[in-house]
């Protein structure tokens, strides 16, 4: 048997059913990286949350009282810190989600893909 010069199986697929085939590869792999990616939001969160209740806890037992009973400095040093960092990691998940999302990618479109 020698090689007769092409994969008689891919020269049968029209177009349109290797664009099928790409899609029944990437929309599971976009399916399955955005529930990553939201139970990974979801745990850096609630991470965020122990680490302000702890931080609550533990500085105002040793930060001073201002009049209203509140510790002085405290709640917007905390603040600050909980939003840079949600910010950031907001950024990087979106980031890990560009190539499934971009306004130049279409795996639909493309012959071959």
């Amino acid at each position: 048997i020698g090689y007769t010069g092409g994969c008689k199986r891919w020269e049968s697929l029209s177009p349109i059913d290797m664009s099928q085939i790409c899609m029944d590869i990437v929309l599971p792999a976009a399916e399955e990286r955005v529930k990553f990616c939201s139970n990974d939001l979801k745990s850096y969160f609630s991470g965020c949350l122990m680490d302000l209740r702890q931080a609550l806890a533990t500085r105002s037992q040793k930060s001073s009282v201002s009049s209203d009973g509140a510790p002085s400095g405290l709640f917007p040093e905390l603040l600050s810190s909980l939003s840079s960092s949600t910010i950031d990691k907001l950024k990087a998940t979106l980031a890990s989600l560009k190539e499934f999302v971009a306004s130049d990618v279409t795996f639909a479109s493309k012959h071959y893909f």
